[in-house]
């Protein structure tokens, strides 16, 4: 092991196994680099390149670097703006659930059948006497007949379908609504995953591919900055922080990666937008429109019709009736009568009062918790737009990190060109890198917002986000 690998190992007092991996590198690239070998049957001299080779080679890779970032950030013509190239708006589509078709039929039978319940009932006997001086007198003309047959006709008015029709359609329709908002649910968070998937795949493409160009400036840079320690030029500090910087860049790299889902998408300057939302008419959406909401809604509603449906009438049996009755009589000729009436029972209870009473006192409880829901709906709604007005600062203040960072580099590019000789391909180097950082925390930002749109669009299940907010280009 050379000389001053033994010098860094005993500086750090063999604190961190990382530290002295970090001095190996450097202290072995200062004593003259790790050749390169080819590998093969027959032994081969290294591979060795001369210092003017090597600096004619680095040099043209600055170079390379230095045109791959002017076309990314400038594109055809340099200048301060942002470039409008593709609006980075999130699609935010309704998040609906698809109806069960099942159910809605379901809803429409039972309707149907209760709108068939006539009321009506036929009723008939027919019955014989077994015989004379057993069943009857037959001296009494009154009841003197062998057999008897006899129909009847009765309308049970008030628990047919004509007593409150349409409000016992109503309670069938609630009922279907309810069990429809359940199936729904399911469909509809299943559309908002695969919304903010991706949105996700979409913002972690982007970054992969912007993460990926500043790994490869790193790895140049810490080329160049062996090379200057070789040549005693610069202190290991500066390869250290190079090191540090490309460590943090491969782990999320790593991280994005390991995401089979992410594809790299290309990466281009492009319109930046901040969202602010007509809190009022969000509001009122959300009490309009909000699931929970809507199903306290319609249990109210049901309530009440379950209540208007529910009277003393209807525990009563009031039925018009037509009766005819024909007699087999004994040694006389055979009879017939039409008798035509009201036949009526009536319970002695309150207990429909007591039941009106009941469903009074549930939609109470109802009404207090959809009161209690909608406040703490709203509460999460404020934060959730709290956090979208502080997204929005920091978007503000990374793009004009970004246009700031952008007329630097402007001049500074003039001047590298008008300079008189050579000049320092790693500081220029280093200053598109920090535009990249800026560039990458402004796509981080952006990130967070759509993810925050998302989250509001979980609150609107009928009404796109977009309507509630007043889009704002940034230039």
């Amino acid at each position: 092991m050379p000389k001053n690998v033994y010098i860094c190992a005993g500086f750090f007092n063999m604190r961190t196994i990382y530290r002295i991996s970090i001095c190996t590198i450097i202290a072995a690239f200062a004593a003259g680099g790790f050749p390169k070998y080819s590998y093969s049957a027959e032994p081969q001299r290294p591979d060795i390149e001369t210092p003017e080779q090597h600096a004619m080679r680095m040099m043209q890779s600055f170079d390379d670097r230095f045109a791959i970032m002017d076309s990314l950030i400038f594109g055809a013509a340099r200048s301060a703006d942002i470039p409008v190239e593709a609006a980075d708006i999130p699609v935010t589509d309704v998040v609906t659930g698809s109806r069960n078709e099942a159910i809605d039929e379901v809803t429409e039978a039972e309707i149907y059948a209760m709108k068939a319940r006539t009321g009506l009932e036929l009723r008939g006997q027919a019955y014989a006497r077994p015989g004379r001086q057993i069943s009857y007198d037959p001296d009494d003309p009154l009841v003197a007949y062998n057999a008897k047959l006899q129909i009847e006709l009765n309308w049970d008015i008030f628990n047919s379908s004509v007593y409150k029709r349409r409000s016992k359609s109503e309670e069938l329709r609630l009922k279907g609504e309810l069990r429809q908002m359940e199936t729904e649910r399911e469909s509809r968070e299943q559309t908002l995953y695969m919304q903010s998937n991706a949105m996700r795949s979409r913002h972690y493409g982007r970054m992969l591919s912007l993460l990926k160009l500043h790994s490869e400036n790193l790895q140049l840079l810490m080329e160049a900055q062996l090379y200057l320690l070789r040549n005693g030029k610069i202190s290991s500090d500066d390869l250290v922080k190079i090191i540090n910087e490309q460590s943090e860049i491969e782990r999320r790299l790593v991280v994005l990666n390991a995401d089979s889902t992410v594809r790299e998408l290309p990466v281009t300057p492009s319109a930046t937008y901040v969202f602010v939302a007509d809190t009022a008419a969000l509001y009122d959406g959300i009490r309009e429109q909000h699931r929970d909401l809507r199903k306290l809604s319609l249990q109210q509603q049901l309530l009440d019709a379950q209540r208007k449906n529910i009277d003393y009438a209807q525990t009563m049996n009031v039925a018009p009736f037509v009766r005819w009755s024909y007699y087999n009589r004994y040694m006389v000729r055979n009879t017939y009568n039409l008798d035509v009436g009201v036949s009526f029972r009536l319970p002695l209870t309150a207990e429909t009062a007591r039941k009106r009473s009941a469903l009074s006192a549930e939609k109470r409880v109802i009404a207090d918790k959809h009161e209690q829901s909608a406040e703490l709906i709203l509460r999460d709604v404020k934060d959730l737009l709290r956090e979208l007005d502080n997204n929005n600062e920091n978007m503000c203040g990374e793009f004009e990190r970004m246009r700031n960072l952008k007329e630097y580099l402007i001049m500074r590019i003039d001047g590298y060109n008008n300079v008189a000789g050579d000049y320092s391909r790693v500081d220029r180097l280093q200053e598109y890198n920090a535009y990249l950082q800026s560039w990458e925390r402004l796509l981080g930002y952006a990130y967070q917002r759509d993810c925050l749109l998302i989250e509001l669009q979980g609150f609107l299940p009928d009404q796109p986000i977009a309507d509630f907010l007043i889009f704002q280009e940034l230039n």
